[in-house]
């Protein structure tokens, strides 16, 4: 008898299909999210990729896709002007050293500091070091956003900028300076007019598209930049944009040059001065003039370092709430250390921190 007389035949093992059950449905749903997300912010704009490629210009009552569209073609021209430029091997080294930089910053030298610290004997000196680096996250902030005019401009030009809080009161001052021969009044990078977004809370998601309106009794959240006033001042911004006010290179700076005649920014009147010449060489400190527009409000983003101010390893974590209750609550000691010694570091003027500039307080404070 032959050896293929021996064997057995083969049976067919039937696959059974995996029945798709709830848990599928379940897990699906809950993945959506992400999925849409990674779409939407992720895959979608590697549509841009094709930029580079086109002598890209701005349609004028046109969407982005519609003037992507409209643009004419530009083959490898755009690359062979930075390559020609003589420019490149500058953006290149510019880009490795910063990023070597922010290396060295952000990792060795934290690692570094860690590991002196966790090497002295002294167990008292070593949480005296850790308090004093970690104290700064233990104060919330209140934010305060500023319109900031250079008072020798304003004073040159005759216009009066008091009460100018609001971006239709800008308006008319902006074209006043325009017609006085500043070219750009309302100089900005490509980081835009985010301040405007100041005045709605997105409660920490790091997603100021939607958010609440902190003076809404009723804490409705809503689509920011759908709402009356934001989409008013983008109007605004984009009204200025054609007529000039607005610098035509604002989607593309990286940087805004400083001494500006009108700029935005967070912080206390008085933070912000100008640097000018007299007639004798000598140079002299103008305190620019201050128009709060937004503010002052708690946030839940100003206010989460606070919330972990708290070590996981702490002793006594409630003497440590008290303590984070009492900076956050006092006043005064939130003065002190914020801004150091009264009559040294700073002054009371109406009820405001006035910062004495030749003693100013050294301590971070973010």
């Amino acid at each position: 008898m032959s050896v293929a007389q021996h064997q057995q035949p083969v049976r067919a093992v039937k696959v059974r299909k995996k029945k798709w059950t709830r848990d599928d449905t379940e897990l699906s749903i809950l993945a959506l999210p992400t999925s849409l997300w990674y779409l939407i912010f992720c895959y979608l704009p590697m549509f841009g990729i094709i930029l580079p490629f086109l002598n890209y210009k701005i349609t004028p009552g046109a969407s982005f896709f519609r003037s992507l569209l409209n643009s004419q073609w530009a083959g490898l021209d755009n690359f062979k002007y930075l390559f020609m430029g003589g420019k490149i091997w500058i953006l290149l080294r510019n880009t490795i050293a910063y990023n070597i930089v922010f290396i060295i910053l952000g990792i060795v030298v934290p690692v570094t500091l860690a590991i002196i610290i966790s090497m002295l004997r002294n167990q008292r000196g070593a949480k005296a070091y850790q308090t004093m680096m970690f104290f700064p996250h233990f104060l919330s902030w209140v934010v305060v956003s500023y319109f900031v005019f250079d008072p020798v401009v304003m004073e040159e030009l005759g216009i009066d900028v008091s009460g100018a809080n609001t971006f239709e009161a800008l308006d008319p001052i902006f074209r006043k300076m325009k017609e006085g021969g500043i070219e750009a009044p309302y100089t900005m990078n490509k980081g835009g007019s985010y301040h405007m977004l100041d005045v709605y809370d997105s409660a920490g998601l790091g997603f100021p598209a939607v958010g609440v309106r902190y003076d809404d009794a009723e804490r409705k959240v809503v689509s920011v930049l759908e709402t009356e006033d934001i989409m008013a001042n983008l109007k605004q911004l984009h009204t200025w944009y054609k007529d000039g006010i607005i610098n035509q290179d604002a989607f593309t700076l990286n940087e805004t040059p400083s001494e500006l005649p009108f700029y935005v920014a967070q912080g206390w009147p008085g933070a912000w001065t100008y640097t000018k010449t007299n007639d004798a060489g000598e140079e002299t400190k103008v305190t620019g003039i201050t128009v709060p527009f937004v503010g002052p409000i708690f946030s839940a983003g100003s206010i989460m370092g606070s919330m972990n101010g708290i070590y996981a390893g702490s002793k006594n974590p409630e003497k440590v709430l008290q303590f984070i209750e009492l900076v956050n609550t006092d006043t005064k000691l939130r003065d002190m250390i914020c801004y150091g010694e009264e009559g040294v570091n700073f002054e009371y003027k109406d009820g405001l921190v006035e910062k004495s500039l030749e003693n100013a307080w050294p301590w971070a404070r973010y």
